[in-house]
């Protein structure tokens, strides 16, 4: 019975200890999928390039730190008309 206890426990532990260190890993981690998500994801949206230079995610605040996008070259590549 003691020893069950004792296993139990341990497990406990070390799953505590697997999700902090989860948790820790992903909130030091967004930054950069969000950035080549934005970058993607918007360039085939918009169907003009999109580039970040950085992006600053903060889980704690609920929100998006900052970012800054990539100085334009050139307003428009080309101009499109819907029809």
């Amino acid at each position: 019975m003691k020893r069950g206890l004792i296993i139990g426990g341990g497990i406990v532990v070390v799953l505590i200890v697997a999700v902090v260190a989860a948790v820790f890993l992903a909130l030091g981690s967004l930054d950069k999928p969000i950035q080549e998500a934005v970058e993607t994801y918007g360039t085939e949206i918009t169907q003009a390039e999109v580039k970040l230079n950085e992006v600053e995610i903060d889980l704690a605040a609920g929100a998006g730190v900052g970012w800054r996008a990539a100085e334009r070259k050139e307003l428009w590549a080309g101009a499109h008309r819907l029809s």
